[in-house]
This record gives structure tokens, C-alpha cells and sequence, in this order.
């Protein structure tokens, strides 16, 4: 009876305390509650920029991410993303400043840390305000995908002012989008887990090692990049160092599995002109198998590009399996160059030992990427990629430059 009362309180105090954001002073008075699950509240839960709550900040500088609440639900991952617009919508494009993969809003709780939705969270997470970024009015949004508890995806917005002089109007361009799930987007992050970021920016601070990808169709939507142009990229202060993006290592169920019909070009899934996922005009051409090649255009706005995620286990010394997979670093050795490297060739691909490819966009090499179980490409550097299937070693068809 102990046992059954003692379930049954815990249950309770999974669904009736959430966590609130505190800082940034969030706009619209919200509660503690997630998004709903058909998405019909998103983004902010539908609420209006009052004027309250506003957080001024300098060009540069390291802020702080806290939290009021002990319903931690064991953790998770957490983004920090901005839109340029004041009263967002469901069409509003987010980019993304800075991700926690795992450890946030606990880094240290496997389950509630108790259920007094008043208390001061004592785990805090620095951000850094982009130095490239332009002056000027912005929302900011925390969102959290908890690590236990049901499928849900939380967000608190705040309207923030960054000031100071200079910067780039087309910075926000060059970052990912925020990644969106658990809110009927066809896209579910997996039970039990610390989530991996599809595509979680230059400056993500990797508190867990053991992270999963989400699954579902609608994830290729969910956190597509931007271009690799520049980014702030620093740690953002974390008590645990920020890392760089890992190369995927395994296609799991945030790719698809099944071969297109027709390896066209997919649409994007910008919604803003001027966004770093476009106007839905550049594509994304698939390969049959379910691998996904980024196709940029030499010019400042980036298309859309997806990534599988990360398996469970990253390496961490870049060293690849017989399979051929590998860290995010690989190196030349493996013929491979870490995400971020400066290339010549604008457009150019990179097979790595006919299991992982990358591609020379925006004056640098972008992470690899693992191709689909039973697909391989011929090793080495070109204009294009040649696929093949290993199963009837059937040609596949060349993965061409696509120009707007």
C-alpha cells in the first residue's frame, strides 16, 4: 500500500509542477506547463509580448539561464533561440544561440528534485549573446525536452534588447533552426533519454554523454541548419565545456528508411523570407535509402539541411568502427575535415570511407554525415558524390549541385 501510495504521489507531482523560466524575466505571466500536444499553443503557449519582462543586453556578453520549479523530470536537453519577431507565430523563424544536450534544467536529477513549483532551481546554465549579432529587439525563447516523464516539449519566451554597434543582420541566417517536436509535428523525442540535437549550432555544451535522436518524418523539418557562416561559438561559461558537434554515427529512426520514389529536390521548411531555412523555395535532394545530402548556394542565405541524428554513445576520441563511423573531428587521416575547417571549393563534396560525406558550404567544411545502411560513396573529393548500394552493387544516381 506504502509502495502503490508512494507511485501514485510521484505520478502526481510529474504532472502538476513543471518549470518555469526565470531568467531571462520571461513575457505574458506563463505557467509551468508544456506545450500543448497538438501544437495549437506554440510558440510561447499563445502568449502576447506585454512589454514586460524586458532583458537588455550587450552585443557579446555571457548571460545567465534560470529556472524556478523542482519538477526536473530527470533533465534533458535544452535550446536557447531567437526570432526577430515581437509577437511570434507559428510562422516565425527561431535560430539557435546556444544547446544543452543533456544536464538541463538538472544536471545531476534521475527523477523530480521534489514538488514545490516556487523553488529556486540551484542548477544555472550561461548563454552568450552572439557578438555578430545585429542591435536591436528580439525574442528569445528556453525550450526543454524533458529526459522522463511523457513526451513533451516546454517553451518560456522572453523579449530581450541587444545593444551595442555593428554586427550582421544576416548572422541569424547562418544559425540552425530550433528544433521542434512532441507537439503532433510528427517528430517524437524517444522515452528514458537525453535528447541529441539534430542540429544543435556551434555552441553547444554536451552535459551527458549517452544522447538519442528523436524519431518520425517530421524531424527532418524540425531542426534543419542554416549555413556554416560565422557564429559567436564560444562555451557560454558552462561548468562543463562546451564540445563540438559530433559526426552521426549510426541511421536511426529520425532518418527514413524506405528509398523515395523520386530523388528530387524536398521543399524547406522556412517560412521567412530572409531566414536561414529560405522561403521554401531551396530544397534538400534525397537519396534513395534515406540519406540526406545538404545542397548550399554561394550566397548569404543558407537552405535547409538535414542531419541524422547521433547515436546513443558519441566517440569521443573521432575514431571510427569498421562501419565507418566517426567523430565529428575526424581529421585528414580519415580523409575527413572537422565541421568548421575553411575550404576552397564552394559546393564541393567529401565522401570518408564510403560511409560518411560532407560538403564546402559557405567557405567551410559542414559536419559529416553517415549515409544509410547499405549505401556507399566512392572515396575522395568532387563537384559531385557517387552512390552506390552495396545490396546488388546497383549505381545509384550522382547526388548533382543544385543551383537556385
Amino acid at each position: 500500500m506504502f509502495a502503490k501510495a508512494f507511485t501514485f504521489a510521484s505520478l502526481a507531482s510529474l504532472v502538476s509542477a513543471h518549470m518555469l523560466m526565470n531568467n531571462p524575466k520571461p513575457y505574458g505571466n506563463p505557467d509551468n506547463s508544456p506545450l500543448l500536444a497538438d501544437g495549437s499553443n506554440f510558440p510561447c503557449k499563445g502568449k502576447v509580448n506585454d512589454g514586460s519582462g524586458d532583458n537588455v543586453y550587450k552585443q557579446g556578453s555571457t548571460q545567465q539561464l534560470s529556472f524556478t520549479g523542482q519538477a526536473v523530470h530527470g533533465g534533458g536537453s535544452c535550446q536557447v533561440s531567437l526570432t526577430t519577431d515581437k509577437n511570434p507565430t507559428k510562422d516565425s523563424v527561431w535560430k539557435v544561440i546556444k544547446s544543452y544536450e543533456g544536464g538541463c534544467p538538472s544536471r545531476t536529477a534521475t527523477g523530480n528534485l521534489g514538488d514545490n513549483a516556487d523553488a529556486q532551481n540551484p542548477d544555472k546554465y550561461d548563454f552568450t549573446i552572439p557578438k555578430e549579432l545585429a542591435a536591436g529587439e528580439y525574442t528569445l525563447a528556453w525550450t526543454w525536452f524533458n529526459h522522463v516523464g511523457n513526451r513533451e516539449m516546454y517553451m518560456n519566451c522572453a523579449a530581450i534588447t541587444v545593444e551595442g554597434s555593428g554586427g550582421s543582420k544576416g548572422l541569424l541566417d547562418s544559425l540552425p533552426d530550433m528544433f521542434v517536436a512532441n507537439v503532433g509535428n510528427d517528430c517524437e523525442t524517444l522515452p528514458n533519454t537525453d535528447l541529441k540535437f539534430p542540429n544543435p549550432g556551434k555552441d553547444v555544451s554536451q552535459l551527458k554523454s549517452k544522447l538519442d535522436g528523436p524519431k518520425g518524418n517530421g524531424c527532418q523539418k524540425a531542426g534543419s541548419s542554416g549555413g556554416s557562416g560565422s557564429g559567436d561559438g564560444s562555451g557560454g561559461g558552462d561548468s562543463q565545456p562546451s564540445t563540438p558537434v559530433a559526426a552521426p554515427t549510426t541511421n536511426n529512426g529520425a532518418q527514413p528508411t524506405q528509398p523515395a520514389a523520386t530523388p528530387a529536390p524536398s521543399a524547406g521548411n522556412g517560412s521567412g523570407a530572409g531566414s536561414g531555412s529560405g522561403d521554401g523555395s531551396n530544397g534538400t535532394p534525397e537519396i534513395p535509402g534515406g540519406a540526406f545530402i545538404t545542397v548550399s548556394q554561394p550566397s548569404a542565405t543558407q537552405p535547409t539541411a538535414t542531419q541524422a541524428p547521433a547515436a546513443s554513445e558519441t566517440p569521443k576520441d573521432g575514431s571510427g568502427s569498421d562501419e565507418g563511423n566517426q567523430g565529428g573531428d575526424s581529421g585528414s587521416e580519415s580523409g575527413g575535415f572537422a565541421a568548421g575547417t575553411a575550404c576552397t571549393n564552394e559546393g564541393e563534396w567529401n565522401c570518408i570511407g564510403g560511409s560518411t560525406f560532407q560538403r564546402c558550404a559557405s567557405g567551410a567544411w559542414t559536419t559529416a554525415q553517415q549515409l544509410s545502411s547499405g549505401v556507399t560513396c566512392t572515396p575522395g573529393q568532387g563537384a559531385d558524390i557517387a552512390m552506390t548500394a552495396k545490396k546488388g552493387k546497383r549505381s545509384m544516381r550522382r547526388a548533382q549541385r543544385h543551383n537556385a
